[in-house]
């Protein structure tokens, strides 16, 4: 997960509920197995800018996407609207593809 897709999501939670329960999200994300990266290789620079230019998508979504496709990880997302164009046209298979949750609320 790249430190921007973390924002993204710090964000939608303090918005949705308060920042306590956005806080408590950033403790246990730290101390879970999931690596934050918070470098941009000139690979995905180039991967994500690519997708930015093609998709109307966000900054965020196009360097998570960016690092599924590249990477090989999972790209976890409830936007599903705007990136299932993306997962279609891109041809992200199953050892890079992007799994969509839902929202709640």
């Amino acid at each position: 997960m790249h430190k921007i897709n973390f924002l993204e999501v710090y964000y939608y939670i303090h918005k949705r509920h308060n920042e306590e329960s956005a806080l408590k999200l950033l403790k246990d994300i730290k101390i879970a197995p999931i690596k934050i990266d918070t470098e941009i290789t000139d690979d995905i620079l180039i991967k994500a800018g690519r997708l930015k230019a093609l998709y109307k998508i966000s900054l965020a979504d196009s360097i998570g996407l960016a690092e599924t496709i590249i990477n090989g990880r999972y790209f976890v997302t409830a936007d599903h609207h705007e990136l299932e164009i993306v997962q279609e046209k891109e041809k992200i298979t199953s050892s890079s593809r992007t799994v969509y949750a839902s929202k709640q609320g």
